[in-house]
Order: structure tokens, then C-alpha cells, then sequence
């Protein structure tokens, strides 16, 4: 359970030493920054248009394009092919397989990007891994801090594994699509193939968890903490969202707005009955 390969393909990537021996895959966090300063060669291989900021302790692949604006501080490792687009921030300690898209207005610090992730518009990524071909919508965040700063543990139904850090955003498992303006809670883990629907916020009743599990015929339910039925929206101005998921999951606010929904012409009908 929580095995890297459980959640990533490591064909996928050209770093794979970072999840050998590894129980729980969130541990390759822990690795980035010494993997990097004792691998890191430094080398700009790829094409700069204009002017963007590029320190020296980065490495750029072949193909890849860095547009103008764009701001690489470092230690940062990005493969071939990538598009490195104006207005990104890439902070300390990022690794970014081929094909990755980093996009405007996206921050990137302490991450592990597989090859083809697309992450293009409004993201903050922090402290997080992100698998093969994972896509976020515009706005996703991936928050990466407890508001009460202490350290972060992984919910399951049957206890919190506790992760030693106090900045860990999500795993999200290959292939897996997050809808636009979601935002998930520190210590997410989101298998492969699964699907997030647009500014999901939710709260599990019990210890802060959600989880969620594929029935038969592609049926999916959205079960609570208690394994009970959907979860209501949080208060604004709170995280929005833990998930801890099997793959090929499916996570949307819909249900919950249906219910709503039939609650209020329930109680109209009841009212207008009454009169």
C-alpha cells in the first residue's frame, strides 16, 4: 500500500533511483535536493526566447523552449521537449521529465514531474509528484501546508500514516485529470486514471479524509470518512480538499448540489402546501 509503482509508472521517468527502496512513495520527496546536488550538471541544451532568468544550477534538455519572463532559480532538472512557458516560476529543487508543459503563472518548488505532465495555467505545485501524463486544470492547487504547520499524515480508513514532513502537497497517480480551480489538501494521494471534477471542495466528517472507490460496470461511489454518502462544502477560506484514492476514481460536487437541490423544492412544496 503506497508503493511508488502502486501510483507511477517509473518507466516514465528518467530519475528512477529516487523511489528505489522506498515504502511509502512520498519518501522520493525527501531525496530531491541531495539527488540533485550530487547529479546535477548544469547546462542550457534547449532554446531561450528573449531573455527569461535562468541561474546556474539548472539543466535544460534538448527541445526544450523557455519563453520570456520565465524564471528558473534552481536547483531545477527539465528534460527534453518541454515548454517552459512566460511568467513560470521554478523554484528550488523541481525535477520535470520529457514533454512537460509548465505553463503562465505556475510555481513549481520541491516536485517531481513525470514525463508529459501538463500543468499550464495558475498552478502551484509544491512539495508534490505528479505521474505520467497527469494533467491540472487551471487554478488547481496542490496546498502543501497544515495551517496549524505541524506534520502532515496520510488518512486511510484504518489509521494516519504519519509522512516526517511538514510540506507535502499530493501524489497524483499517471494518466490522472484534476478540473479546474480544485484544491487539494495537503497529504492527498490520488491513484491512476482518476478524475477530479472542477472546483470540487469538500470535507469528510471524520479526520479530515475523503476517499472514494470504484464499484462494478464504472459506477463510482463517493464515500465519507464513516463510509457514509457525499460530503458537504467546507467554509470558505479553508483547505478544500484531502483524497486519498484507488485508481480510476471519480470525484465531483454534483451529487451534492442534486440533493440540495430537491431539499429546497421539497420545502417550497411543503410551504405552498401549508398556505
Amino acid at each position: 500500500m503506497f508503493a511508488p509503482t502502486d501510483y507511477l509508472n517509473l518507466e516514465h521517468t528518467a530519475h528512477p533511483k529516487l523511489f528505489e527502496n522506498q515504502n511509502y512513495v512520498w519518501n522520493a520527496l525527501k531525496q530531491v535536493a541531495s539527488y540533485l546536488q550530487f547529479r546535477l550538471k548544469p547546462a542550457i541544451l534547449g532554446e531561450l526566447m528573449g531573455k527569461p532568468f535562468i541561474s546556474n544550477h539548472v539543466f535544460v534538455g534538448r527541445g526544450t523552449i523557455i519563453e520570456q519572463g520565465a524564471m528558473l532559480k534552481g536547483p531545477a532538472w527539465i528534460g527534453e521537449n518541454c515548454q517552459v512557458r512566460s511568467g513560470c516560476y521554478v523554484r528550488e529543487n523541481v525535477i520535470a521529465g520529457d514533454g512537460v508543459v509548465m505553463g503562465n503563472s505556475c510555481e513549481f518548488k520541491n516536485c517531481i514531474l513525470f514525463d508529459e505532465v501538463q500543468v499550464p495555467h495558475f498552478n502551484y505545485v509544491g512539495d508534490s509528484i505528479l505521474g505520467h501524463h497527469a494533467h491540472l486544470g487551471a487554478g488547481v492547487i496542490l496546498s502543501n501546508v497544515k495551517l496549524d504547520h505541524g506534520e502532515i499524515a496520510v488518512v486511510t480508513p484504518d489509521d494516519n500514516i504519519p509522512t516526517g514532513l511538514r510540506k507535502f502537497g499530493a501524489i497524483v497517480g499517471d494518466h490522472t485529470e484534476i478540473g479546474c480551480n480544485a484544491v487539494i489538501n495537503p497529504g492527498s494521494v490520488i491513484g491512476r486514471d482518476c478524475m477530479i471534477y472542477p472546483s470540487v471542495c469538500s470535507s469528510p466528517r471524520q479526520r479530515g479524509q475523503v476517499a472514494t472507490r470504484t464499484a462494478g460496470c464504472g459506477t463510482t461511489h463517493r464515500l465519507g470518512a464513516d463510509g457514509g454518502g457525499f460530503e458537504p462544502p467546507v467554509p470558505f477560506g479553508t483547505h478544500a480538499f484531502q483524497a486519498c484514492t484507488i485508481n480510476r476514481s471519480v470525484t465531483h460536487p454534483f451529487k451534492f448540489l442534486l440533493v440540495l437541490v430537491i431539499v429546497i423544492v421539497g420545502s417550497s412544496r411543503r410551504l405552498r402546501a401549508r398556505s
